[in-house]
C-alpha cells in the first residue's frame, strides 16, 4: 500500500496516544459520516479531471480528521452521552462528585454543633457556677486537650485536680519530677520507703499509696494541667474547684462534641452573653 503524504505522522500520533475506548454508537456514526462522503464528494468530481485523486484527498481528509478527533477525545475525555436517561445520569455523578469534594465536613464540627443546640448546652449557660469555671482560660485551655477532657468525667481525677496536697507537690519542680518519676515506674503501695527525703517527700508517699490519686495522675493530660501554675491558681479558688462536681457541668463534659465546642464562637459568645 502507498503511503499517502502526512501518514507516517498519523500512524506515530494513533501509537503514541494508544487505545482508547470511545462512547456507545461513537464508531457507527463516524463510519456512516465516512460511507455518505464518497457519494456527496463523486458529484463534485465530475468537472474534475481527476476524479480519482480527489476521492482519495476527500477519504483522506475524513480519516484524519476522525483520527484527530479520537485523539483529543482520548486526552481529555469522551463526551457524557446525552440522550435519554444516559445524560440525566452522568449529569447526577457529576453534581454528586462536586458535592462530595466540597463538602468536606469535619465529624467534630457536626458534633459540636449538635452540643450547641442540646439540653445541656442550654442548662450549662444557665449555671453561674459552671460558666464562671468555663471562663477561666487556663480551665478551658486544659479542657481543650480530648484525652483531659475525658480524664475529667472521673469523680477521681476531679477530686484529684481539687487535691491541695497534690497541688503543693507540682508548684514544686522537685517534688513533681520525683512523683512522676515514680509514677511512670509503676511504684505501688507501700513505696514510701523509696522515696528521696525531702521536703515533700511525706506528700509523694501519701500520694503513691493513695490509689484513686496515684490512678488519676498516671494520666499524661491530669499531669499536664496541674504542671501549669494557672491551672493550679485557678483550683486554688474554692468556687472555680467545686465546679468541677457541678451537676451541669459534669454532664456537658460527658458529651462528644464539649471539646470541639469549646473553640467555636458562638460557644464563647453564648458564654460571655449570659
Amino acid at each position: 500500500m502507498i503511503k499517502q503524504p502526512g501518514d507516517h505522522a498519523l500512524d506515530a500520533l494513533l501509537q503514541e496516544l494508544g487505545p482508547a475506548e470511545p462512547p456507545a454508537g461513537f464508531s457507527d456514526r463516524v463510519i456512516h459520516q465516512i460511507s455518505q462522503q464518497p457519494r456527496r464528494a463523486a458529484a463534485r468530481t465530475t468537472s474534475f479531471s481527476n476524479g480519482e485523486s480527489t476521492m482519495k484527498k476527500v477519504f483522506w481528509g475524513i480519516a484524519t480528521a476522525a483520527a484527530v478527533t479520537l485523539a483529543i477525545f482520548a486526552l481529555r475525555g469522551f463526551p457524557p452521552v446525552e440522550h435519554g436517561t444516559e445524560g440525566t445520569i452522568g449529569a447526577a455523578q457529576k453534581y454528586q462528585a462536586t458535592q462530595l469534594s466540597s463538602k468536606d465536613v469535619v465529624l467534630g464540627d457536626t458534633e459540636a454543633q449538635a452540643f450547641l443546640q442540646s439540653a445541656a448546652f442550654d442548662r450549662l449557660m444557665k449555671d453561674p457556677e459552671a460558666r464562671q469555671l468555663l471562663s477561666n482560660a487556663a480551665v478551658q485551655n486544659a479542657l481543650r486537650d480530648p484525652q483531659f477532657a475525658a480524664a475529667i468525667r472521673s469523680a477521681d481525677v476531679r477530686a484529684t485536680l481539687r487535691n491541695e496536697m497534690v497541688a503543693n507537690i507540682f508548684a514544686d519542680a522537685a517534688a513533681r519530677a520525683q512523683l512522676e518519676a515514680a509514677l511512670t515506674s509503676n511504684m505501688v503501695a507501700g513505696t514510701r520507703a523509696n522515696v528521696a527525703a525531702g521536703v515533700k517527700a511525706n506528700a509523694i508517699a501519701q500520694v503513691l499509696n493513695d490509689a484513686s490519686l496515684s490512678s488519676a495522675l498516671k494520666n499524661t493530660a491530669v499531669r499536664a494541667a496541674m504542671s501549669s501554675a494557672a491551672f493550679r491558681d485557678a483550683m486554688a479558688h474554692a468556687e472555680l474547684a467545686a465546679a468541677l462536681s457541678n451537676a451541669s457541668f459534669v454532664a456537658a463534659v460527658q458529651n462528644a462534641g464539649f471539646v470541639a465546642a469549646l473553640s467555636r464562637a458562638d460557644f464563647n459568645a453564648s458564654l460571655a452573653g449570659r
